[in-house]
């Protein structure tokens, strides 16, 4: 019971056509039915039988047409067999139960031929009935499964179309099927790509690594393979592909076919390529930015210097004219204040200009610092002395750090230098050194008991000019100082910071890595001493020829030699001139400009050198070129000596004294 009433739930959802030509065949099996079915469609004969259906069927909603049907066969206008031969025509799928008065082999195996699913006698056997009729609804419900998995599939398929390029490959290499995205891509028609090979469907064949990957991973191992392909299409158009490749197998594990779903990543591709050419554009215009850079330092170097030799170089010989009065003197001792100061300012900002364009290189080694802190305060001293400031160190015994030497003294300089600069009278110093817990920094704290800066003000501190109001002050300063002194302790791998309070002090700490930096360049420095010495030597004439075209610096080195008695100095304003003298008198030293027109100083150099007579003579470079780069091609060229203007008349006369051996005359 409970299985017949299983069977009528569910085939009360069906929807049945019965096809009978007998009134009261068709009242008295209706009864039947309708305990069974809850929809039912009555025709008269097979004609009427065959037009409903086909009235259900085209509209092509399947929801509305019949499931099963149920007929006679002997009717007029057409029997039942002609009707179901034609409704299979339509619909070769739907269940078909005759239920016949007589039987009749022919119309028995006739019925089986066009594939009826049951074949009753009548009066109906209701349980012969019910068994057909419960294996009908097990077809009608896997025809139904099948529907509805079709049509997913049918979906899955129409959004993958839409969204991916997808091929099928045989296991010879041959395309089997390809979609409309596929063939739109690779401008082929689907005629064209079936039966192509797979690396034929572009005028771009892949590196021969790139197949070789591909069909190792898919044929061999039998995995997926994803990657990128470049491709050309038959217009010339390329294209890029993310491609995944899955092999298909049996259950065996033997491979059936390849499917390919790729995607158009062209734009993506293009676009990155195109900001890969930017990219090495930029570069390109960095690099020359930063040459056009290098050279104007180069430049304003040396037309700063110029005129700074000048002005320093007199001021010093006047320094020393006994003639002058003490007003005078006075005079002279500002020109020469005001000039170094000037020239500070220059050397700093060149100094802070090469630094942020990245021309420094930096010579890293295993720097003592209680060694080196010494040498700071020593060179201190005199500032430490006037301002009547006492200096205390703590624990800087036993560290050491990697850095630049000069690079890393100089930042002490600067730190210790403002430390007593700001300060108060008679105040405090103190330099503290410790490692930090994690044993690869340390920490080099320089402390003050001046006046403090406010907390709101203090990064202000490392900007540059900015002297946080201490211009209007009579402290000197340039206000580079701590700008340079963060760029470099940054170069060096380290960090640099400060803690302040008003009216207690303030401490500036630099912390920098015990271990080793790789790749950076030795750099050597050419260094302006002040001078703090008059000018004198003695000892019999040494013919010195100097050649210079800037007449300013050829007075200033002409009055300097006039007071060195032992020296007798021929000079040249250009460059064919000192060729001529230097080959009539043999000086024993040549001063050398390197900015001559028509002929510069290093082909001037050329020049001596070529020539046997001239070629033993040590050469001195005097020039304004005093960038660390020109400082190297110069002694790289042959000079003997590099010195740089504005002149330090005692380094000049030292040096000049050196090359004539005259230190122990």
């Amino acid at each position: 019971m409970d299985n017949l009433d299983n069977l009528i739930k569910h085939s009360k959802k069906i929807k049945l056509l019965y096809v009978e030509d007998n009134e009261q065949a068709r009242e008295a099996t209706q009864i039947i039915l309708d305990e069974f079915f809850g929809e039912i469609t009555v025709a008269v004969d097979g004609l009427d039988g065959l037009d409903r259906f086909k009235s259900t069927y085209s509209s092509n909603k399947e929801s509305h047409s019949f499931d099963i049907i149920i007929t006679d066969i002997n009717m007029p206008k057409m029997n039942g067999l002609d009707m179901i031969e034609n409704i299979k025509k339509i619909d070769d799928s739907i269940p078909v139960l005759v239920f016949s008065a007589e039987n009749e082999s022919d119309s028995f195996v006739r019925s089986i031929k066009l594939g009826v699913d049951g074949y009753l006698l009548k009066p109906i056997d209701i349980n012969q009935f019910t068994t057909i009729l419960d294996k009908i609804l097990e077809k009608i419900r896997l025809k139904n499964q099948a529907k509805k998995s079709e049509n997913l599939l049918q979906q899955y398929k129409e959004i993958t179309d839409r969204s991916a390029i997808i091929s099928i490959i045989d296991k010879d290499e041959k395309i089997i099927y390809a979609n409309d995205a596929c063939c739109k891509i690779t401008e082929h028609s689907r005629e064209q790509l079936v039966g192509l090979e797979y690396h034929l469907t572009s005028e771009y064949r892949q590196a021969d690594e790139i197949y070789d990957d591909i069909w190792s991973t898919i044929r061999d191992k039998k995995e997926i393979w994803q990657g990128v392909t470049k491709y050309i299409a038959k217009s010339g158009k390329i294209y890029y592909l993310k491609n995944t490749i899955k092999p298909i197998l049996d259950t065996d594990g033997n491979i059936l076919e390849y499917i390919a779903l790729r995607h158009d990543i062209t734009d993506i591709r293009l676009a990155a390529l195109e900001r890969e050419k930017l990219l090495i554009l930029e570069k390109s215009q960095a690099d020359e930015a930063s040459q056009a850079k290098s050279e104007f330092l180069s430049g304003m170097s040396h037309e700063l210097r110029t005129p700074m030799n000048a002005i320093l170089g007199f001021a010093q010989i006047l320094e020393y004219d006994e003639k002058l009065n003490d007003d005078q003197k006075d005079s002279v001792h500002e020109i020469i204040y005001a000039g170094q100061h000037l020239l500070k300012l220059i050397n700093g900002v060149l100094d802070l200009a090469k630094i942020e364009s990245g021309h420094i290189d930096l010579f890293v080694e295993t720097i003592e610092l209680s060694t080196l802190l010494d040498e700071c305060f020593t060179l201190l001293m005199p500032m430490v002395k006037k301002q009547q400031i006492s200096i205390s160190h703590v624990d800087i015994e036993g560290y050491s750090v990697h850095a630049d030497r000069t690079r890393l003294k100089q930042v002490f300089i600067n730190l210790l230098s403002n430390a007593i600069k700001y300060n108060r009278q008679q105040g405090q110093v103190e330099v503290r050194i410790r490692e930090l817990n994690n044993k690869n920094i340390i920490r080099i704290t320089v402390s003050d008991t001046g006046k403090g800066i406010e907390k709101t003000r203090l990064n202000e501190l490392f900007q540059p000019f900015n002297r946080l109001d201490a211009d209007t002050s009579e402290i000197e300063g340039t206000g580079v100082g701590l700008a340079i002194t963060r760029n470099l302790v940054e170069l060096m791998g380290g960090q640099i910071g400060v803690e302040s309070q008003l009216n207690s002090g303030s401490h500036f700490w630099i912390e920098l890595p015990h271990h080793s930096i790789d790749n950076i360049k030795e750099i050597h420095e050419v260094e302006i001493n002040s001078v703090d010495s008059p000018i004198t030597n003695a000892g019999k004439q040494h013919i010195i020829l100097y050649i210079e075209d800037n007449q300013a610096n050829l007075k200033l080195v002409d009055q300097i030699m006039a007071k060195q008695e032992y020296i007798k100095l021929i000079s040249a304003d250009n460059a064919e001139s000192g060729l001529d003298l230097a080959r009539a008198f043999l000086p024993e030293l040549i001063l050398l400009d390197i900015n001559l027109s028509k002929m510069n100083g290093y082909e001037l150099l050329s020049e001596f050198q070529a020539d046997i007579k001239l070629k033993d003579i040590p050469v001195i470079a005097v020039t304004a070129n005093a960038m660390i780069l020109d400082v190297e091609q110069g002694k790289a060229a042959g000079f003997s000596d590099y010195l740089t203007k504005p002149l330090n008349i005692e380094k000049f006369i030292s040096t000049v004294d050196q090359y004539l051996e005259l230190e122990n005359e």
